[in-house]
C-alpha cells in the first residue's frame, strides 16, 4: 500500500506530493515535517512496485493538487467533428482532463469545462485544445474574460499560474500570435474633423519592431506621447498642447513600440 501525502510550500507558493509509505515514526511525527492539507491511499500491488513518480497514483494526485478548472467557450465543432479523449495519461504525467462539454447546439458555440494543470504553458494549452476546434495553434487566439472584457493571452511561454481556477475563456478563430510577436491596432487622428480618431487597422509585428519601419516615415519625423488607460477621456484640442510630446529617437524612446497593456499612444510627425 502506498500512502501520498500533499505539502504546501508557502515561501515558492507551490504545492507538491511526497511518499510517507516508508517513513518510520507516528502520524504525528509526520505531520510535523511539513505544512500538509490531505493525505491519498493507493493499494494497486502492480503500480506500488514502479519508482513513486513513475507511478500512476503520482500522475493522478500531482495533476489533482496543481490543477485548476477552466469554462472554455469553443467555436462550433469541426466536421469531420472530433471525438476528445477525457484524460489523457502521458510520460510526464496528465495536462488536461476534461470535466463537461455541452454538444447540444449543433452548428454553434460549445461550452467545455477542463481541469488544466497550472504548470503548462499557454503554447501547451493550445496545443491540447488543437483536436477541439479542427485548426493548428496558430488559427486560432485564446481570451480571457475579465468583466465585460476579453483580454487576449500573450506569451506562448507564459504559465498558467496566474488565472484563477473557473475562470472564463474564450477560443475565436483568427491568426494566433507566434513567439517574439505583439499585436498592435492602429487609429489616424484628425484633430480637425468630427470623429477625430479612426481605426485603421490591426497588424501582427515583431516585438520591438521601430515604428519608422512600420510607418515608412523618418524616425527624426516622429514625436509620441502616452496616456494610461484605455478608455482615454481627453479633448482632441488638448491633445496637442496639454500632452508632452518626445521624439521617437530620443533615449526615453529607443525606437521601439511601447507594449504596455491596456497603454494608449499617440504618435505625430
Amino acid at each position: 500500500m502506498r500512502i501520498v501525502m500533499e505539502e504546501e510550500d508557502y515561501r515558492r507558493y507551490d504545492t507538491s506530493v511526497r511518499d510517507i509509505s516508508d517513513v518510520g515514526g507516528t502520524l504525528r511525527d509526520i505531520l510535523i515535517i511539513g505544512r500538509y492539507k490531505q493525505f491519498y491511499v493507493s493499494s494497486d500491488p502492480k503500480d506500488y512496485q514502479k519508482e513513486f513518480k513513475d507511478s500512476l497514483m503520482y500522475k493522478y494526485v500531482d495533476f489533482h493538487v496543481n490543477s485548476i478548472l477552466l469554462k472554455i467557450t469553443l467555436p462550433p465543432a469541426p466536421v469531420p467533428e472530433a471525438t476528445p479523449t477525457t484524460t489523457n495519461v502521458t510520460e510526464g504525467g496528465i495536462i488536461m482532463k476534461i470535466i463537461s462539454m455541452n454538444e447540444k447546439n449543433k452548428g454553434k458555440e460549445r461550452k467545455i469545462q477542463v481541469q488544466v494543470d497550472k504548470r503548462i504553458t499557454l503554447a501547451q494549452l493550445k496545443e491540447e485544445l488543437v483536436p477541439l476546434i479542427g485548426v493548428p495553434p496558430t488559427g486560432f487566439r485564446v481570451y480571457r474574460i475579465s468583466g465585460n472584457k476579453e483580454i487576449e493571452m500573450e506569451g506562448l511561454d507564459k504559465t498558467l499560474k496566474d488565472i484563477d481556477s473557473e475562470s472564463e475563456l474564450i477560443v475565436r478563430l483568427g491568426r494566433g500570435l507566434g513567439r517574439g510577436e505583439k499585436r498592435i491596432k492602429l487609429y489616424l487622428l484628425q484633430v480637425n474633423n468630427t470623429e477625430f480618431c479612426n481605426f485603421m487597422m490591426e497588424s501582427i509585428v515583431a516585438e520591438g519592431t521601430p515604428l519608422s519601419e512600420l510607418s515608412g516615415v523618418p524616425a527624426k519625423y516622429i514625436y509620441f506621447t502616452r496616456k494610461q488607460s484605455f478608455p482615454v477621456e481627453i479633448s482632441c484640442l488638448d491633445i496637442e498642447n496639454k500632452l508632452k510630446w518626445y521624439s521617437i529617437s530620443s533615449d526615453r524612446y529607443l525606437l521601439g513600440l511601447y507594449d504596455g497593456d491596456g497603454d494608449v499612444i499617440y504618435y505625430k510627425y
